[in-house]
């Protein structure tokens, strides 16, 4: 054998020290935090229960606030869908509103061609047809738009008590608007 080979550890003999020498030294600092040399222990217990209570503390704000989301998500969708419910109804009610005006657009028209006619016809024959007339508003809306002369003859030749009606669903209507 060389020399030189006598001098040189073998890998095995090499490894096994580096792997006493690490544990010497893990045990020699477990010792120092366990018997609390140089109050080494309290500092790294505070250490770690501050680490602790950080991280808790951390995630019971995140959770806090994963709750808040929800919740504000759930509020959000309950008022996208009260949302939604009355855009439907104000839908409906538009259309509603447009049939409407479409009928009383016709009803207007319908009756200004009534108005034209009875006001082309003789009043007594005007009075016999709205005595027949069961439409108390539509009687209201052609008295007041005929001409007031005629419209008086066309009174004076209904029947007294329908005419008295008549006339006192008008009153009630200028009154009440």
């Amino acid at each position: 054998m060389d020399i030189k080979d006598k001098k040189s550890l073998s890998p095995v003999v090499a490894g096994v020290s580096v792997l006493v020498t690490c544990l010497f030294i893990v045990i020699l600092v477990s010792l120092l935090i366990y018997f609390n040399a140089g109050n080494m222990g309290l500092k790294v217990i505070n250490i770690l229960r501050q680490n602790e209570t950080t991280s808790f503390k951390d995630q019971i704000q995140k959770n806090k606030e994963t709750e808040t989301v929800k919740e504000l998500e759930k509020q959000l969708k309950k008022r996208e869908n009260e949302i939604a419910i009355k855009e439907s109804k104000l839908d409906k009610s538009i259309d509603e509103t447009e049939q409407l005006k479409r009928k009383l657009t016709g009803a207007f028209d319908n009756i200004e061609s009534l108005i034209q006619l009875y006001s082309s016809m003789d009043p007594e024959k005007v009075a016999e047809l709205l005595d027949l007339q069961d439409n108390i508003s539509l009687k209201i809306n052609v008295i007041k738009s005929l001409d007031p002369v005629f419209a008086s003859n066309v009174l004076s030749n209904m029947k007294p008590e329908k005419a008295a009606d008549l006339l006192e669903k008008i009153a009630d209507t200028e009154v009440n608007g």
